[in-house]
């Protein structure tokens, strides 16, 4: 009884306020925007300081910032907060003023807050001729919104001040309806709603229509939502044991209601005698909080049991297809690792993870790994080893580690790469080279593989190769150019014919013992103190000239001094170390790669007299 007595105490007071006293003292209080869309906001404020019972309304007007045109609209005083519902531009500036109307039609002063809507905008522009005063705008998307500027050119550049227009592209057509609406919350007094945005022009929807009504009753409540927000929470107060039809029907920018859907739910109460019960329209693979709670005939409430359940798929997805693996091999550290790749399974609801494991058969040891369902590639960075055999097994799981299918293949690894790979020996049209093979892996090795090619020759990738027993890693190879780089490659082959990567050096062929002398040995220039000699190269194995070595004798002290220089140069200078009016003797001779020496060129010159 008391409350119902102060109930309505406190309603014969308000019969006797005067409405002759009742006055806005100052503008609303906290005026804030609470979300921004693309095409929708929302401002939210508290009531005027001091007023009480006062209030017939609220005004609340909007215009794009800068602009004198407003749209205007009252809303009833308990409410405090407003949505846009229509014609909004993404992209752009607007100011919401608002301001209280008591119940003698007095208005409070304006409170305003400026926002700007979401959205990305392009920019493009095209040069037309001063002439024209109309252009045509193609390959625009719909309902998205455009500004245009148009900007006067004058000599040197000179430009206008742009004036600008803005506008929004039609809808060839409207959003189609909301995708997945599913329940994901229920209980006897509440329920959740969640959805995605449509298939069909998502970006055409700036609001959502929610409304709810009892099922086969006239009676509906609905509300309108961001077009942000993909979830209808907390739905309530509802009524238990009762079925309601929801529905969720996007809204264009110009206003319009599209295409709906529409999900039925029952809300939950059981009898007492009831230790049972079947609960529906639940979502596939999910974890769902199941409470249970008694009630006495005075509503009065038992302690909750609350119990966590898994849901079941109805079709069993199919594991990851086109499953492909193999080594990889670095060339640089000679290791191998296992990468893989798949196509994952046409249905993912209930897979949300793959579990990757790699078991060598030989020794039964086992490395795996677990990635997110949304990964079709992977490297395990853990070192395979050579000659060996692995099996790799892709498992599909879902939130609760339950399998739903594995794929799997085979991996073999060659033999690993060859070592200490170098050039022994060389000679006249021929060069010796030599390798071994790891310890760990030589039990596998059935056979090399070995090519050879010019080292500047761009037929390399399609050199022919050579087999050579396992035992065998020297060889000898001839009938080449003389004094020629060669590059060449050595591979070992392993069970099933795999082989590992290739391993190269450069190695250069040799001359043999007939290496000619230089020719037309000359002095080119001579004071009392230097001289300059030339010559050129030898007319027999001329290519395998790698050095000159000069040598410089004193006639007079017996004295000799020795140089060497790269066989690209022909001519050689003494510098200033020479004496005035002295016989002195020069010998070149050209070597080869291998040390050899090739036959002697002598000269004698004298040098000039000092006039000092």
């Amino acid at each position: 009884y008391g409350k119902c007595l102060r109930l309505f105490l406190s309603v014969i007071w308000l019969s006797f306020v005067s409405t002759q006293d009742c006055k806005v003292n100052g503008p609303v209080q906290d005026l804030n925007v609470d979300h921004t869309g693309q095409r929708s906001f929302q401002v939210s404020w508290r009531a005027p300081e001091g007023a009480i019972g006062c209030f017939l309304e609220y005004s609340i007007c909007v215009h794009v910032t800068g602009m004198e045109e407003e749209f205007c609209e009252t809303q009833n005083s308990y409410r405090t907060s407003w949505s846009s519902t229509q014609g909004v531009l993404p992209c752009t500036n607007y100011t919401v003023i608002v301001a209280a109307i008591d119940s003698n039609r007095n208005r409070s002063d304006n409170a305003s807050v400026t926002l700007q809507t979401n959205s990305i905008c392009d920019e493009g522009y095209a040069n037309v001729s001063s002439s024209t005063t109309q252009f045509n705008i193609t390959e625009l998307e719909s309902c998205t919104p455009y500004s245009v500027f148009v900007t006067s050119v004058g000599p040197e550049e000179t430009t206008s001040i742009p004036a600008g227009s803005r506008f929004y592209t039609e809808m060839l057509d409207g959003p189609g309806p909301v995708a997945n609406l599913s329940l994901t919350a229920v209980d006897s007094v509440s329920a959740t709603v969640a959805w995605n945005v449509p298939e069909e022009n998502p970006s055409c929807a700036s609001l959502y229509n929610l409304c709810i009504s009892e099922n086969g009753t006239d009676g509906e409540t609905c509300i309108k939502q961001d077009g942000s927000k993909l979830q209808w929470e907390n739905i309530s107060p509802l009524q238990p044991c009762t079925e309601y039809r929801i529905e969720v029907t996007p809204i264009d920018f110009n206003g319009e209601l599209t295409e709906g859907s529409s999900i039925m739910l029952l809300t939950v109460n059981v009898l007492p005698n009831t230790t049972e019960y079947n609960v529906t329209n639940l979502l596939a693979c999910t974890n769902y909080d199941i409470t249970v709670k008694s009630l006495g005939s005075s509503i009065q409430e038992s302690r909750n049991k609350t119990v966590t359940s898994y849901t079941d798929v109805q079709d069993f997805p199919r594991p990851v297809r086109n499953l492909f693996a193999g080594a990889i091999y670095d060339s640089i550290f000679g290791g191998a690792t296992l990468g893989a790749e798949w196509v994952a399974p046409e249905d993912l609801t209930c897979i949300q993870h793959f579990r990757v494991c790699n078991t060598k058969l030989e020794s039964g040891e086992e490395t795996c790994v677990q990635v997110d369902s949304s990964v079709t590639q992977l490297s395990i960075g853990i070192p395979l080893d050579f000659c060996s055999n692995y099996n790799l097994v892709i498992t599909s799981l879902d939130g609760n580690d339950k399998s739903y299918g594995e794929a799997a293949v085979q991996v073999a690894t060659s033999p690993g790469l060859v070592t200490n790979f170098t050039m022994i020996d060389s000679g006249y049209k021929y060069l010796a080279v030599s390798w071994d093979i790891s310890m760990p892996t030589d039990y596998c090795v059935e056979e090399y593989k070995i090519s050879w090619c010019l080292s500047s020759s761009q037929e390399c990738p399609s050199r022919p190769y050579y087999t050579l027993p396992a035992n065998t890693t020297v060889l000898n190879i001839t009938g080449l150019n003389t004094c020629t780089t060669y590059n060449v490659f050595v591979t070992a082959i392993g069970n099933g014919g795999l082989g590992s990567l290739e391993s190269n050096i450069f190695a250069k062929s040799g001359g043999g013992d007939n290496l000619g002398a230089v020719s037309n040995l000359s002095v080119s220039s001579i004071s009392t103190n230097m001289a300059q000699v030339t010559w050129e190269r030898p007319a027999y194995l001329e290519a395998c000239v790698d050095k000159y070595v000069v040598c410089l004798k004193n006639d007079v002290t017996q004295k000799v001094m020795c140089d060497s220089q790269t066989g690209s140069y022909t001519q050689w200078y003494s510098g200033p170390t020479l004496s005035a009016c002295i016989n002195y003797t020069v010998q070149v001779q050209a070597q080869d790669y291998s040390n050899k020496m090739g036959g002697n060129a002598t000269l004698t010159f004298f040098t000039g007299k000092n006039n000092q």
